[in-house]
């Protein structure tokens, strides 16, 4: 793990002391494959499926082979590089003895054409290989390549994501290059492409990539990118072999992330963020570049998101969370410090000698390498890894349970890398399958699984880059998908000895219930009251009598389960009611939760709107018939007894979250005036209702329930009918009158 200072420039013979594990059959094939059929060509395997091991094998099993073969193993990021020649130094073994490895450090050593005397395999960086290239097609001066090549040796290119080899200057050295090569020549320099999306997004670099770099082989079957593929092996097959685990759609099918449309319309504010459907190229990268710049660096957003991801990181695990920019990432993590434990939360990026304001940081809280090895060494344990850009590729911890796709894109190629960061299956040590968080509906632009198509008419299309992308005939990568709760009734959980001997009853009730067996309310309260379904560190679930602190709570566990109880029985999407969870369990916010539930069930409420508009009907009919929740306020200025709460926000989430929707609020009700032509008696409700929203930071708790009920009643009413006299509104007039008096103004009163 030392700095790549300290291993550049120098050569090392791979150790050939440590076991080497085997390969997995998918690839033993395309070893085989890549070894008899010759010539150069792509390995097309998903991400987490071992490219960097078995192209390592391949190296290894060419050099028994052939030992005056010489490599290079090239690719444009540092972290790739230091990941491959670890790789070769654990697979010594596999290697002839003596077999010595090189980083080469600087370009002007490339001039040396004895440069691959002393090694057999050398890694650069792009802009290496473009210098050396370069220097091989002038014909000038002495080069390795050149040398090689003239003494009738192989030269084989391995380049690591060769879907980066589309980058201008490496594309204009590599053809003149390839231009004055002898057909001889031509095939004695190969090159071996590793990707799990092989193509370069610029699509004008493909002819290159199919008559110069991966040509097609004479006699062998044409693929689909007129580009020789020596093996290709779906997402799907690696799957059902348990290399990759499927990708668990929980979360997101929930919208348990989804940013709320007030937050993004705040973020956007007056200014314009549109897209033509006829985009693309850089009309999409200024359009994506704008939009993260603008709402996915918001502090208001992020707010939200540290606190999804505080609230559920039991659930969620490993979590490696993408952002588009410096910024975004330390305000990121700044929010997620506040909400959970500071070392539960690491950060990597470019820039981090900025976060050491005071000098207090060690080197190693500064070294990206360090805090990643540190981010591994933690195994499968519940924390969070905010990074901008640098794990997208050749990053490889199998321990990863949730990517969150918390910036805009519109490469396909990126996307990828980013969902294949959590992919690892069971058997290359990873997990049963993964969470993919898309917050801003990633998902909708790139097709993505087997089983979970979101239905939005032309958006890929209109943007027409995933065939650009995958090339003519080419079909986008797929995974399959399931949707499952995050555990806790996959299997009966362990009973403690002394819950077991407290009460029996309390057992055999919560088992039944997660078995969604019917349970009388009354007694799952109390058995929720005597128990807690707890996480053990190993990730099993038990049964432990209440305030027992040997375990991480889980009680809102049983609300959830009964949610997922009710969709299932009544073939409905309420993601809504997710958000309506009490984040500590109570008997009485899980009485008043369970209540809920019983009344959408009943009346088939099965939408927010739906169920807003009843309680606001039912409190505005009977406002003394309930108990307000308490108020840690000053009393209300006018005595009167509080209702439930409609809007149930304004006490599940924190106050500033409130605040923040007030103006979507505001124009909710501007906007349904206006819908009936500025017309009184709308007009006037609307009025009294914008006043009373002002003065909104002055009330106490009781009078913004009943301030938000009466907006939420006036815009939801659907019997509102306007007409020359008030026959239409009288609901509408009633309440605000009642919530003006309550409010001690008289002024805001409609006669």
């Amino acid at each position: 793990h030392a700095p790549h200072d300290e291993v550049r420039g120098k050569t090392f013979e791979l150790p050939r002391e440590f076991e080497v594990p085997g390969l997995y059959l998918h690839q033993q094939e395309c070893l085989e494959k890549m070894l008899s059929q010759g010539g150069s060509g792509i390995v097309h395997l998903p991400t987490g499926a071992g490219k960097t091991r078995l192209a390592i094998s391949f190296m290894a099993e060419s050099l028994r082979q052939d030992p005056n073969r010489r490599f290079l193993w090239a690719t444009a990021n540092l972290a790739l590089i230091r990941q491959a020649m670890r790789a070769a130094a654990e697979c010594g073994a596999l290697f002839p003895a003596g077999t010595k490895i090189h980083w080469l450090r600087s370009k002007g050593r490339g001039s040396d054409s004895s440069l691959f005397d002393e090694a057999q395999i050398v890694f650069v960086m792009r802009d290496d290989l473009a210098w050396l290239l370069g220097r091989a097609a002038d014909g000038r001066f002495s080069d390795a390549i050149s040398a090689r090549l003239g003494a009738e040796q192989e030269v084989i290119v391995v380049y690591d994501e060769c879907h980066q080899l589309g980058a201008t200057r490496l594309v204009k050295a590599w053809k003149r290059f390839h231009g004055g090569l002898t057909p001889e020549g031509r095939r004695r320099f190969r090159t071996v492409g590793l990707s799990a999306t092989p193509l370069p997004t610029d699509v004008k670099t493909h002819g290159f990539l199919q008559t110069a770099v991966f040509p097609p082989i004479p006699g062998a079957p044409v693929d689909a990118w007129k580009m020789h593929v020596y093996h290709r092996v779906t997402n799907a097959e690696l799957v059902e072999r348990g290399v990759l685990c499927p990708v668990n759609m929980h979360f997101d099918r929930r919208g348990i992330f989804k940013i709320p449309q007030a937050l993004l319309e705040k973020a956007v504010g007056g200014r314009t963020l549109r897209l033509s459907r006829s985009a693309k190229g850089d009309d999409l990268e200024r359009y994506a570049k704008s939009f993260n710049a603008i709402v996915m660096s918001d502090p208001r957003i992020l707010g939200f998101l540290a606190e999804r991801i505080a609230s559920n990181l039991d659930a969620l695990g490993k979590t490696l969370v993408f952002v588009p920019n410096v910024d975004a990432a330390n305000k990121l993590v700044a929010l997620l410090s506040a909400r959970i434990s500071a070392d539960r939360v690491a950060v990597v990026h470019s820039r981090l000698e900025e976060l050491d304001e005071d000098g207090a940081l060690e080197k190693e809280e500064k070294d990206p390498n360090a805090i990643i090895q540190e981010f591994k060494r933690r195994g499968d344990q519940p924390c969070v890894m905010v990074n901008v850009g640098m794990l997208t590729t050749g990053f490889d911890d199998p321990k990863i349970r949730t990517v969150i796709l918390a910036r805009l894109t519109f490469s396909t190629n990126l996307f990828w890398q980013m969902i294949g960061r959590a992919t690892r299956g069971p058997a290359s040590g990873g997990t049963g399958d993964c969470y993919v968080i898309d917050p801003i509906r990633l998902l909708e632009k790139h097709a993505f699984a087997e089983g979970y198509r979101p239905n939005v008419e032309g958006t890929e299309a209109a943007h027409g880059e995933s065939a650009d992308e995958l090339g003519e005939g080419g079909e986008p990568p797929r995974v399959p998908v399931v949707d499952r709760a995050p555990s806790l009734t996959e299997a009966r959980p362990e009973i403690s000895a002394e819950l077991r001997a407290v009460n029996a009853a309390v057992v055999k009730t919560i088992e039944a219930f997660l078995r969604g067996k019917p349970v009388e309310r009354n007694a799952l309260l109390d058995a929720a009251e005597a128990a807690r379904l707890v996480e053990n560190v190993d990730g099993t679930y038990a049964l432990v009598p209440s305030g027992t602190a040997n375990a991480t709570e889980s009680g809102p566990s049983f609300l959830l389960a009964q949610l997922d109880m009710l969709q299932k029985r009544v073939g409905k999407d309420l993601s809504w009611l997710h958000r309506e969870l009490p984040a500590t369990y109570t008997r009485e916010a899980g009485e008043g939760f369970f209540r809920k539930l019983e009344i959408v069930e009943k009346l088939e409420l099965y939408t927010e709107q739906e169920y807003r508009t009843h309680e606001a009907k039912l409190w505005l009919a009977h406002p003394s018939s309930t108990t307000p929740e308490p108020d840690p306020k000053p009393e209300p200025k006018a005595p009167f007894k509080g209702a439930h709460l409609v809007h149930q926000r304004l006490f599940s989430y924190q106050e500033d979250m409130v605040v923040e929707e007030l103006p979507t609020l505001r124009a909710m009700v501007e906007n349904h005036a206006a819908s009936f032509g500025g017309a009184d008696p709308a007009r006037r409700v609307a009025a009294a209702i914008l006043k009373m929203l002002d003065g909104y930071a002055s009330l106490s708790n009781d009078e913004r329930r009943l301030v938000v009920a009466a907006a939420y009643y006036f815009i939801e009413e659907e019997d509102a009918i306007p007409d020359a006299n008030m026959s239409g509104f009288d609901d509408d007039v009633v309440a605000v009158n009642y919530v003006a008096g309550a409010l001690g103004r008289p002024d805001l009163e409609i006669n």
